[in-house]
């Protein structure tokens, strides 16, 4: 439940990120940026440097929160580590997403639709844990939902012992909490190189 709700606390900063890149496409900036003599790079980096704080600050915050008041037993590192890659994982998507389209209203609606259905593919391993197979949960881990929803569940197991993740435990079982970092790394990678 925790992955679901994480989710659709990043729809909205994800929709105004889309929103805003196909603004941007939409009044061709971009060109007029270029003919004034800024390189090309330094236009993408700056919308990974804002979209970077933005999202930052929402992990921080979301860590902060969750290991005060639910996952106390957990590492604050672990926490941070799994929303600050699922808040990169995010941006490589909403960059993603943002070149499909070249009007920004229908961006800002579809951009969180099809976030909110990177999660459809949790639900097909819901009944598993993580000792189980989990060829068909690195697959799906590509989604960047899917994985966060992996982890929480992870966590959720680890807090239940009143345990917790730390560094000598998240490689436990096939598709452990580490994997989980790994995957969400690997799609923030996959996003931004696809949108290019």
């Amino acid at each position: 439940l925790l992955g679901l709700v994480a989710s659709m606390g990043f729809l909205y900063p994800m929709s105004r990120l889309v929103k805003s890149l196909v603004e941007e496409k939409e009044l061709r900036l971009k060109e007029t940026l270029q003919i004034l003599g800024v390189k090309p790079w330094a236009y993408s980096l700056s919308w990974v440097i804002v979209a970077s704080i933005v999202f930052l600050l929402g992990s921080v915050f979301v860590s902060l929160v969750l290991h005060i008041n639910v996952m106390s037993h957990s590492s604050l590192g672990y926490l941070f580590a799994l929303f600050a890659l699922f808040c990169s994982a995010v941006m490589g998507f909403s960059f993603f997403v943002a070149a499909f389209f070249s009007k920004a209203k229908l961006a800002a609606i579809m951009g969180p639709i099809s976030l909110f259905v990177t999660i459809v593919p949790y639900w097909i391993f819901f009944g598993t844990n993580s000792y189980e197979e989990s060829k068909g949960k690195i697959f799906a881990s590509l989604l960047p939902c899917t994985a966060l929803s992996f982890g929480a569940n992870i966590l959720a197991e680890f807090e239940s012992a009143e345990i917790g993740v730390h560094s000598w435990n998240a490689s436990q079982g096939t598709y452990s909490f580490n994997t989980c970092l790994g995957m969400l790394a690997l799609d923030t990678i996959v996003y931004f190189f696809f949108r290019l």
